[in-house]
């Protein structure tokens, strides 16, 4: 598969869509039902088309992947005083 049909689940609203971001920086929103019913927010999904219909299934390895990525980033950032900050 190629990577233009990876999206990853920035949120739900609504309790019935879905908010995706492709990883070009595209927006979509979808009825939350053509997700898997186990997806959380910062998964990752392929598209595929089921009669002519687009459906999502769980990339479990991008998924851990994207999340290793956002440690690292996050564990590289340099860190700031610590204590009490006021303004």
């Amino acid at each position: 598969m190629s990577t233009k049909d990876l999206w990853v689940l920035d949120r739900i609203e609504d309790q019935d869509r879905a908010v995706l971001i492709s990883e070009g920086g595209d927006i979509r929103e979808v009825p939350l039902a053509a997700l898997p019913g186990d997806v959380r927010e910062g998964d990752a999904l392929r598209e595929s088309l089921q009669e002519g219909k687009a459906r999502y299934a769980m990339d479990r390895a991008a998924t851990a992947a994207l999340k290793e990525k956002a440690e690292q980033l996050r564990s590289s950032l340099r860190r700031g005083p610590s204590g009490p900050i006021s303004l």
